[in-house]
């Protein structure tokens, strides 16, 4: 039996007359089918060619800025593009845990979370879907002008490795990019308003469309009045900082041959306060900070100039941990190097000073680095010119007590505070260890002042046991 038997009947169920209808119109149906197959060939043919003219003419006629998503602006650009084209009829979803707690924080202001318990479990269980534009298209006005944002994935072959990137290109009628420019800068700078970013160095090795340094979040809102520091030194330093970060300073620097570079040590004993008045200086003057710790084991000298070499030029850059490298141990070999079993890094000091003051390092940056032990550090990298003020963080006076309580307790009578200060020795205990105090007893200012010498006597027995 012939197989198309069974075919052709159930054609027949189907549409009766089938034949009668094929044999009148069979030759219709075959020119429309020629002339588009035609017609896909011609569009096939010169597809490339008018894609490439009509590029071209668009392009006689814009101008455009391609972002990769190696720099920041990119972020703050796609962070913009989710609010504006939220209404998008295609959007991608971008689940992520709000590391900044927003919308948590949100919640519990409204009353929504109640409970210390309600709060644990949507911070670890909560997923909120962030959306942004997918890729395509998207027409705005901004201004009295037209733009066009669009968003493409592309795919780079780099060393015969193919890596994705992700790119925004903004474009604009007109042959002058700075209306392009002037859009950006309105963006970033609303962005960036009283939101200063906190940046960590990415290990070595990993993919370059990452960049060299991770966003790590904003810096946390730090009025610089609950510094608790020597009040004059704390002045003089923000009226130091304030002279150096003018525009002024810049080409005062510039028409004397002098790098535009300013850079501290700030040195005490651990919990005194150097990393927290760095952040609120950050805070204070509207900069970014760029921190990573040369003891870090992803850290070598080609990667800490390349690490420098990649900060703008206006930020903080804070060097943590700077003991542990080994650093003090200056122009020995470093397979000599060892230094009574303190880990020594990748990161050579020669390294580090290339990199600090060499000529892929930016001006106008400030430079920090945090030391326990100032007196190991080599003198190479704390003369002036590299380092050129030291600041010491002390262990917690009678004043600094009293001013801690009265940040605490701010309606507590100043007597409490009095005598809260009274009972606690000085030069004994770190500010951190103080704080800690002070928040296990949050609640009750009565409690802290009356307990507060029994504490110190306890927390300074457990010490004097550990050294014996």
């Amino acid at each position: 039996m012939d197989v198309q038997e069974p075919l052709l009947y159930l054609i027949e169920i189907v549409l009766p007359h089938y034949k009668k209808l094929w044999h009148q119109y069979q030759w219709k149906l075959r020119a429309i089918l020629a002339v588009a197959a035609l017609l896909r060939a011609c569009a096939f043919v010169f597809e490339y060619p008018l894609s490439r003219i009509l590029a071209t003419v668009v392009g006689s006629v814009t101008s455009s800025i391609r972002i990769d998503n190696t720099h920041v602006t990119h972020a703050i650009l796609l962070e913009w593009a989710s609010r504006k084209f939220a209404d998008s009829r295609t959007l991608q979803a971008i689940p992520a845990r709000p590391d900044d707690e927003e919308v948590l924080e949100e919640d519990v202001k409204k009353g929504n979370l109640k409970s210390s318990s309600e709060v644990f479990h949507a911070q670890k269980n909560d997923m909120i879907i962030r959306y942004s534009p997918d890729c395509g298209h998207y027409l705005f006005g901004h201004g009295a002008r037209l733009f066009l944002f669009r968003r493409e994935h592309i795919n780079a072959t780099t060393r015969n490795r193919s890596e994705d990137k992700e790119v925004i290109v903004l474009s604009t009628l007109g042959r002058n990019v700075k209306p392009i420019q002037d859009f950006i800068k309105d963006i970033t700078d609303q962005s960036r308003k009283g939101r200063e970013k906190m940046w960590r160095a990415r290990p070595r090795g990993g993919p370059p469309w990452l960049g060299t340094w991770k966003d790590c979040g904003y810096v946390r809102p730090r009025p610089m009045d609950t510094v608790i520091m020597d009040e004059k030194l704390k002045t003089e330093i923000l009226e130091e900082m304030s002279e150096y970060l003018k525009a002024s300073t810049a080409d005062w620097y510039a028409a004397r041959g002098i790098p535009w570079r300013r850079g501290y040590i700030f040195y005490g004993a651990p919990g005194t306060g150097k990393t927290s008045f760095a952040m609120a200086l950050a805070r204070y003057f509207g900069l970014d900070i760029y921190t990573f710790a040369p003891s870090d084991d992803e850290i070598d000298d080609t990667h800490v100039i390349t690490l420098f070499a990649d900060i703008p030029r206006r930020c903080i850059v804070l060097l943590e941990d700077i003991d542990a490298a080994g650093l003090g141990q200056a122009r020995m070999p470093k397979n000599e190097r060892h230094n009574d079993g303190e880990k020594v890094s990748g990161c050579t000091l020669s390294g580090l000073l290339n990199a600090i003051d060499g000529p892929m390092s930016k001006e106008g940056r400030i430079l920090i680095v945090s030391s326990n032990l100032p007196d190991k550090l080599d003198k190479a990298l704390t003369r002036p010119g590299r380092l050129d003020r030291k600041i010491e963080f002390s262990l917690v006076k009678k004043d600094t007590a009293r001013k801690m309580f009265s940040i605490f307790f701010q309606e507590a009578p100043a007597d409490l505070a009095n005598s809260f200060a009274a009972m606690l020795q000085e030069d004994k205990f770190s500010p951190a260890e103080v704080q800690e105090y002070l928040i296990q007893n949050k609640h009750s200012p009565t409690q802290a002042a009356a307990n507060v010498k029994t504490w110190s006597e306890k927390l300074l027995t457990g010490k004097e046991n550990k050294l014996s």
